[in-house]
């Protein structure tokens, strides 16, 4: 594992050095549609066995945070402004086209017979066009960057997504695993109670002490203490659930059906590094927001220069609405134009400075995301195998610990060993069962976390 993130290493780090060259060298831009996440965790079977059915709870979270998250929300309408500014500046290189129509009477500088003004009617329609030839690419430059902040937002809008379903789900296995613990607390204390009856009996014929009935009340007012705790931590899951899906109570139902399953096993090795840096939508979004910065800029040089406008107008006039259908009262006209600025103070200079500033800082800010994945991808996966592998340690533990007090449970029952050897056998299994189920818990988390660190469709 620590050879494949070698490698890994190696390659961001070629990376990194050729943006940092002059060129501001970037990976490919890829045309790419983005879809939603799914609805389930479907593409966990990129990494080893699909999730299984019986979490099919956690997939109706991941459709609330979808729905009704207000942080979701919120990126769903910057993403919409994003693309209505996109079309706005798309809609820059077509020619604008405008209309007028006036009727009015007027008196004319000239005298009548009576001695006075001349009164006269007259009716204009008339359309004129402006369109300003894209020469040094100014236009096309700002749609370009206009287009690729949409792609950012997008991005943006899954990372928002990705980031709320880990929150749920970490609440949602938090949830299951205290669910889990609670059955077998409620178990151990059933079992407690038998004890407590067995151990009376054993007092009342004078084969036991008093001090082994109290040690086993003891723990049997424990196990009740711990029960309170454990719906405490239910219950606090489950409000984190409420919150992260919009405050609908209805997507915390079906926690508690079935205790999870063990997680399948992590992979041995990442995915490589291209993979990675298109998968993760954080990354994507760094990438558009540089290239978005690379276009602005093109656009502020390309500001200092002269701008060619064409002009045009198309004009009817007449004594009346009338007379607009007559070949004579036509007339147009057309011109190109020429705009420069003379001086500006160092406006335009300030602005492509600023427009400079802005690419280094995108050109950071790709770097930061780009080592940002590298570090998440290679703790995730070290975090995955670590909490796999004491979930299978402390899995076998509880089996043995449980198969030991009831052997020394029976041995008690017919006189062979002391009380004290069933008390610390039950701490034991106690100790391994907990720790079982929360390592169950926290490698599903771990899992989920390395999904979100490589980039995998929910």
């Amino acid at each position: 594992m620590s050879g494949a993130f070698r490698l890994f290493s190696g390659w961001v780090a070629m990376a990194l050095a050729v943006v940092g060259c002059g060129s501001l060298a970037v990976p490919p831009r890829e045309r790419e549609t983005v879809q939603p996440a799914l609805e389930t965790m479907q593409g966990m079977g990129e990494l080893g066995e699909p999730v299984p059915r019986r979490v099919v709870a956690l997939g109706k979270v991941v459709a609330a945070v979808r729905t009704a998250n207000p942080q979701r929300e919120a990126a769903a309408a910057r993403l919409a402004q994003a693309q209505a500014l996109a079309k706005a500046a798309r809609a820059e290189g077509l020619p604008t086209v405008g209309g007028n129509a006036t009727v009015g009477r007027g008196t004319g500088g000239g005298k009548g017979r009576d001695g006075g003004g001349i009164g006269g009617e007259q009716a204009r329609l008339g359309a004129e066009w402006r369109w300003s030839l894209d020469l040094f690419g100014a236009r096309e430059a700002a749609a370009r960057a206009a287009a690729l902040r949409a792609e950012a937002a997008a991005f943006e809008v899954l990372q928002v997504e990705r980031e709320l379903f880990l929150e749920a789900a970490r609440a949602y296995f938090e949830a299951a695993t205290a669910t889990e613990r609670l059955n077998f607390n409620r178990r151990q204390q059933r079992l407690a109670d038998e004890m407590v009856r067995l151990v009376a009996a054993k007092v009342k014929a004078g084969l036991a002490s008093e001090r082994e009935l109290a040690q086993v009340q003891t723990l049997a007012a424990q196990l009740r203490s711990q029960e309170a705790q454990l719906r405490g931590r239910v219950e606090g899951a489950q409000e984190r659930l409420v919150v992260v899906t919009g405050g609908d109570r209805r997507w915390t139902e079906g926690v508690d059906e079935n205790a999870l399953p063990p997680p399948p096993p992590p992979p041995d090795a990442a995915v490589t590094p291209a993979d990675l840096l298109r998968r993760r939508p954080d990354v994507q979004a760094a990438e558009r927001r540089l290239q978005a910065s690379l276009a602005s800029a093109d656009e502020r040089v390309a500001a200092r220069f002269p701008s060619f406008p064409l002009m045009g107008s198309l004009a009817l006039a007449a004594a009346s609405p009338a007379g607009w259908w007559q070949a004579s009262v036509l007339s147009w006209s057309w011109a190109l134009g020429l705009n420069a600025t003379l001086f500006d103070g160092g406006r335009l200079r300030g602005e492509v400075q600023a427009a400079q500033a802005a690419v280094e800082e995108a050109v950071a800010n790709y770097r930061q995301a780009v080592l940002t994945a590298v570090r998440a991808c290679e703790e995730a996966l070290a975090r995955t195998h670590t909490y796999y592998a004491q979930m299978e340690a402390l899995q076998v533990a509880a089996q043995s610990a449980e198969q030991a007090w009831r052997l020394l449970v029976a041995q008690y029952r017919a006189g062979l060993v002391d009380f004290s050897a069933v008390m610390e056998a039950e701490r034991q299994w106690l100790s391994a069962e907990d720790g079982w189920v929360e390592a169950k818990g926290e490698s599903w988390a771990a899992r989920a976390e390395l999904e979100l660190a490589l980039g995998v469709l929910w």
